[in-house]
């Protein structure tokens, strides 16, 4: 994207055209203060009277901005008054101005913060004779960062158009413009904003407004045709809204920035500025004029280029009239952004000629301005021979030469274009294409040179050669293969083949075999290669077979004795034995033994009733007995066991008691069988077993709340206690009752009540007459609370009626304006509702405004009036309601002129329509008030 730019001048000149040349009007204007960007906005309603925006200036804080107006006094120019400074630092006041009259100044601060940050404002100041007055109050932006006052035009002194080009009414920064006419009090907003098309469009970046009925709005942003194109929409005022006149007018491509500055004279021309349109170079921007032809916008004449890339022509555009424009190119030719004005006059006598050219690889234009490289149809302007533009078409036809070099290496030669090289060099050759341009062939060559050699070679059954062929006999061969070079490189090859031997033979052994030094102990194939006596390969072949021999060992622990191959062995020792097995190889066996000794004992032993011996037997009477377990070493352990068995006793009896026993030093709660082991006098157990029955005693507590009075066994009681009684059960124990007793009281009222229709009671029942009613609810207590209610019912009232008005209709304070059923509810004698119903019909009175501007005389209700003014007209409806009519007229007058004219070729009257021939014509264009203007030309 094309970047935006922000233009400082320090200095305002002003010029005047006299004669072919521009003259400077006395001294340049200098800004205040360094940095001030004076001459950022400059304005100038007729040639003795200019404004001049500051926008930096720090007269009432940095960057507040101030306006200056001079006034020229015939010999320099003198400020007129004081400084208008911004009302508050950072408002950059002075960063747009517009003045139609030597005494009336519009001042845009778009930094201002009246109504939120950046919402920027204007304000339009008017001359007393001694100094500027603010006329009405700010114009504020509608909301923070709107911006306003970032353009600013005023056709009059009543009318004013403010650029917003950061407003979000219709997307963001789409930008609006709102346009305010003076109502003698205040300023006074002129139909509604005119919002930018989209989001991003930044409408309202540059205004123009030649009457108070037209206005030009620029949207640098817009992307009608391509991003950031820009386009200036037009409208015009119908006395009711602001209408589009025409279509949008687009800039010509993406990132032009069209609508960047725009100036209309009158409200059928227009000029558009694009500071950053490709026409003549990167960023060399253009102008375009614009004629209203009754229905649409049309190119008046050709694009206004900036003279140069990056001159940002267009930056800047003012029309005093339709036939003269001044572009500003913010960067110019003369010096870094040094700047410059051209000013643009519309010739009328226009010479058109057509021409088909053709040229070799590009053409310059006979303009000198343009250089072109490709075919297509061009456009150059050069003076005819009345000093106007001439208008060249070209039909251009562009004819490439060619060239072509070709790069190459060879070997040895090279053929090229019918002609053989033999060394490196470069080579020229030439011919002329159809279209009579240059075709040249260039050769750069570079010859290698190809090689040969002899080999002497010996190889042992086959050779491979350097490029891989293979050769089995002895002879001479020619081998080639690329050089250093990558040419050939031819071999000759002197070859001898020897041959290779081989040998064979069979052996077996036990458990391993020698053979050429290695030790070899399974069986199988063995392959090994010598060297002959020719000094290649003997390759030798052993089949083998390695038979095993076998060794056994076993580890054997016994006791006492033990059997091996045959023989009994009674010590511990290491033993062998060998064998020869079917293959002729040994058999050894070994014995690692070790014999381990058994042992005896005596064991006396006193049991009660059973003995277990320590082998796990269980013994239960005396004797002597044998016992074998296995000793430390895990032999037989044998054991003789004299044995003494003694006897247990035992002992049962039954008891009974009331909910504990005591038994043994243990005190019992529940009934069961219950055991416990003593020692007897022989020093065994003594087994006593008690079967016990505990009986219960019985014990019940009740804890009741109730309502004055209880009956608990038989027995009535009126007041709150612990109560107790006892029994006892058929088991002899006692039973024990226990009563916790609450006793609440319940009360007793009487009410006397008085209700509208009817009564609810405090337990919800329904009374709709007069009585006296019982009622029961719970007390505080829980317990009835008994009511006797005095009761007496009052009646409730309702009216209805039926009403009609004209408008509006008053009832019970309220003012009513439209027809229905409408209720209230008041209050009657006896202090009940009285509900009334009002039916009620409102008939509406008709008013109508008609706000007309009319040409000299204007009919209206068969009346006809041709002088301004309000006028009244009344009727009565069926309904009988007034019908009042109200007209506010504006009669404008048509004007007429002669014209005398001098024109070369053809003439183009004020509206537009051509004239060939000299001769006395009559057109008609709307005058300054809108009427016909009638011109005798």
């Amino acid at each position: 994207m094309k970047s935006r730019f922000l233009f400082i001048l320090l200095t305002t000149t002003l010029y005047s055209a006299i004669a072919s040349a521009q003259i400077q009007i006395g001294n340049d204007i200098d800004g205040e203060a360094a940095g001030d960007a004076s001459g950022y906005s400059v304005s100038m309603p007729d040639a003795h009277t200019v404004a001049i925006g500051a926008r930096s200036n720090n007269g009432n804080g940095i960057n507040s901005g101030h306006v200056r107006i001079y006034a020229w006094n015939g010999t320099a120019w003198q400020q007129k008054g004081a400084d208008i400074d911004g009302e508050a630092a950072g408002d950059q006041s002075g960063w747009s101005v517009s003045m139609p009259d030597a005494h009336t100044v519009a001042i845009g601060a778009p930094g201002n913060a009246g109504n939120g940050y950046a919402s920027g404002n204007v304000r339009i100041y008017a001359w007393n004779g001694t100094a500027w007055i603010q006329k009405g109050a700010d114009i504020d932006g509608e909301a923070a960062w709107d911006n306003s006052g970032r353009s600013v035009s005023m056709p009059d002194a009543n009318t004013v158009a403010i650029g917003a080009d950061w407003n979000d009414g219709n997307g963001i920064d789409a930008g609006h413009v709102r346009i305010y006419a003076w109502n003698g009090t205040a300023w006074q907003q002129k139909g509604s904003d005119l919002d930018g098309e989209a989001a991003w469009d930044f409408s309202g970046s540059s205004v123009s407004m030649p009457d108070s009925n037209t206005v030009a709005i620029g949207a640098i942003y817009n992307d009608g045709n391509g991003g950031n194109s820009g386009h200036v929409r037009i409208y015009a005022w119908n006395g009711t809204s602001w209408q589009q006149k025409g279509a949008d007018i687009d800039g010509e491509t993406a990132d032009d920035f069209s609508g960047w500055s725009v100036s209309m004279p009158d409200a059928n021309t227009l000029a558009i500025g694009a500071l950053q349109n490709d026409g003549n170079g990167s960023n060399s921007g253009h102008v375009r004029i614009y004629a209203w032809n009754g229905t649409a916008w049309i190119q008046k004449g050709m694009d206004i280029d900036g003279e140069a890339a990056d001159d940002y022509s267009g930056s800047s555009v003012s029309m005093p009239d339709a036939n003269t424009v001044a572009i500003g190119a913010s960067i110019g030719a003369y010096g870094y952004f040094s700047g410059r004005v051209r000013i643009f006059e519309l010739c009328e006598t226009v010479t058109p000629n057509t021409l088909s050219i053709s040229s070799c690889n590009s053409l310059i234009s006979p303009s000198g301005r343009y250089t072109w490289t490709s075919s297509g149809t061009y456009h150059d302007t050069i003076p005819n021979s009345a000093g106007c533009d001439s208008i060249l078409t070209l039909n251009l036809v562009i004819h490439s030469s060619f060239s072509q070099t070709d790069v190459i290496t060879a070997c040895d030669v090279y053929l090229w274009h019918g002609q053989t090289y033999s060394a490196s060099g470069t080579y020229f050759d030439s011919l002329v294409t159809l279209a009579g341009c240059d075709s040249v062939y260039i050769l750069n060559l570079t010859i290698l040179q190809s090689s040969s050699s002899i080999l002497t070679e010996t190889a042992c059954d086959q050779y491979f050669s350097p490029s891989g062929k293979v050769f089995t006999s002895s002879g001479t061969y020619l081998d080639t293969i690329p050089n250093s070079a990558g040419c050939d490189s031819l071999l000759t090859i002197n070859l001898t083949i020897l041959n290779s031997s081989s040998a064979f033979f069979s052996a077996s052994a036990c458990d391993a075999y020698s053979w050429l030094g290695n030790t070899l102990t399974s069986s199988g194939t063995y392959i090994d290669t010598l060297v002959n006596a020719a000094g290649c390969d003997s390759v030798v072949i052993l089949n083998l077979v390695v038979n095993s021999s076998f060794s056994q060992t076993d580890v054997i622990t016994a006791c006492d004795v033990y059997l091996w191959h045959g023989q009994t062995y009674s010590a511990s020792g290491t033993y062998f034995d060998s064998l020869v097995n079917s293959a002729g190889c040994d058999s050894v066996y070994i014995l690692n033994l070790t014999i381990l000794q058994s042992s005896s004992s005596i064991l006396t032993e006193t049991a009660c009733d059973q003995y277990f011996s320590p082998s796990g037997k269980v013994f239960t009477s005396s004797g002597t007995y044998l016992d074998t377990i296995p000793n430390s070493t895990g032999c037989d352990s044998l054991m003789t066991i004299n044995l003494t068995i003694l006897n247990s006793s035992s002992t049962s009896f039954s008891a009974s008691a009331c909910d504990a026993y005591s038994w043994l030093g243990n005190t019992i709660t529940s009934s069961g069988t219950y055991v416990d082991t003593l020692v007897n006098a022989a020093g065994c157990d003594s087994v006593v077993t008690l079967n016990l029955v505990i009986n219960s005693s019985f014990s019940q507590t009740n804890s009741v709340t109730v309502c004055d009075s209880y009956m608990w066994r038989g027995q009535s009681f009126t007041s709150s206690g612990t109560y107790f009684d006892s029994l006892v059960n058929s088991a002899g124990c006692d039973s024990v009752y226990i009563l916790n007793l609450t006793i609440l009281q319940s009360t007793s009222s009487t009410l006397t009540e008085t209700a509208c229709d009817q009564y609810f009671s405090p337990s919800g029942k329904v009374f709709t007459a007069s009585g006296t009613y019982l009622d029961t609810i719970p007390n505080h207590t829980g317990c009835d609370s008994l009511m006797t209610i005095n009761l007496t019912i009052l009646n409730s009232s309702s009216t209805s009626f039926s009403a009609s008005a004209c408008d509006a209709y008053s009832w019970l304070g309220n003012t009513i304006t439209s027809s229905g059923t409408y209720v209230d509810t008041l209050v009657n004698a006896a202090g009940c509702d009285s509900v009334v119903t009002l039916n009620l019909v409102v008939n509406s009175s008709f008013s109508q405004t008609d706000v007309i501007t009319a040409c000299d005389v204007y009919l209206w209700h068969g009346q006809t009036y041709s002088a301004s003014g309000t006028y009244f007209d009344s009727l009565v409806t069926l309904a009988g309601c007034d019908s009042v009519y109200i007209l506010n007229l504006t009669i404008l007058q048509s004007s007429s002129s002669i014209l005398t004219e001098t024109a070369c070729d053809q003439y183009f009257s004020p509206s537009g329509k051509v004239f060939t021939s000299s001769g006395t014509y009559l057109d008609t264009i709307p005058n300054s008030t809108g009427c016909d203007s009638l011109m005798t030309i």
